[in-house]
């Protein structure tokens, strides 16, 4: 994504976007940002270098820096074949755009982003059987953007990675580092959110508009592309749904209680003897809001009765909360029930 890609109008941006796709794809897979890791067989490295045909690939490393140059004639003679079609309608010829995606969504609201794809993917994509998956497609987008100066970077030694600054602040937001699994069959980037990231929130990272507009002009009628980045730093609080809490009465909603027992100690039920709970979410507590001061409801629904409780009908009012979770809200209930003395 050099900036002659701007400048020169008559290359087939598909193919180069694709050359550069594959040339960088095929040296990260075999060579991590910070230090050299290759796959175990070299005959996936020999069976890479070919499918890249008429393309000639120079990697310069140079302060740790991983420069990739793509020779321009062989892109040019590939944007014969890679030309896009010609939509004809019954008033003229039309030709449909590429279609814009948006963003590439990368979430590091967790603090670190992991990204691996095989020796096989890496094969398919480069030659021309396979797509490059997105997380694959980010990576490449971020060195993208780092070509065309919109993202500062630098290898660290210390970290064993490259560190970018998205903002372009001052201050690095992100680590990128590349690995093999232990059976090394697959390659594994990882990007850390760093300690001196500044972004509160989220940043978008767009393609210059003079870049898309070639995009869309070159690439063929309805094929995708994605114009940019998004890192998702804090996610949006998710909305919760209003709590499922369900009361019901039982049929006897008048607990009878006989004043001889009363006379010699208190006595005391559940409130699931006159109440159902169910569907609640989150935990349940009960609160007294009225009755006599001589019967009480503890938070765990336990009705007591106090000792010598005259004879008589008692009308008491509870509150019943289920305190919700992170799906559902809190939400609070009110029932009613009678304590009979006789």
């Amino acid at each position: 994504m050099k900036k002659q890609m701007l400048e020169k109008k008559g290359t087939n941006l598909k193919s180069k976007l694709m050359a550069m796709f594959m040339a960088a794809t095929m040296v990260f897979a075999m060579v991590p940002l910070g230090a050299g890791v290759a796959f175990a067989e070299e005959e996936d490295i020999d069976a890479a270098d070919a499918a890249v045909a008429g393309t000639e690939e120079t990697v310069e490393e140079a302060a740790g820096d991983v420069v990739f140059d793509v020779e321009e004639d062989a892109v040019e003679a590939a944007a014969v074949e890679e030309a896009a079609p010609a939509v004809e309608e019954a008033d003229g010829e039309v030709s449909a755009t590429a279609i814009n995606k948006g963003y590439i969504t990368i979430d590091m609201s967790t603090g670190t982003k992991v990204c691996k794809y095989t020796k096989e993917d890496l094969n398919a994509i480069q030659q021309g059987t396979g797509e490059i998956p997105v997380d694959l497609m980010a990576i490449q987008m971020i060195l993208g953007f780092e070509d065309m100066g919109l993202i500062n970077s630098v290898n660290s030694e210390e970290e064993q990675g490259e560190l970018f600054d998205l903002d372009q602040n001052g201050s690095y937001d992100i680590l990128i580092t590349q690995s093999l699994d232990a059976t090394q069959t697959y390659a594994i980037f990882t990007i850390t959110k760093l300690g001196t990231c500044s972004i509160k929130k989220e940043i978008s990272l767009a393609m210059p508009k003079e870049f898309q507009d070639m995009v869309e002009e070159q690439l063929g009628p309805n094929e995708e592309y994605y114009m940019g980045l998004k890192f998702v730093f804090v996610k949006a609080p998710v909305a919760k749904k209003a709590n499922t809490l369900t009361l019901k009465a039982k049929k006897t909603t008048t607990v009878k209680i006989k004043y001889k027992k009363l006379k010699k100690k208190a006595q005391s039920f559940a409130i699931s003897k006159v109440l159902t709970v169910s569907r609640a979410q989150g935990n349940v507590t009960y609160k007294k809001l009225s009755g006599n001061k001589k019967i009480t409801v503890s938070s765990k629904g336990k009705v007591t009765v106090g000792k010598k409780l005259k004879k008589g009908t008692y009308t008491v009012k509870v509150n019943v909360t289920a305190s919700g979770n992170a799906s559902f809200n809190k939400m609070t209930k009110t029932a009613v029930f009678k304590v009979k003395v006789k």
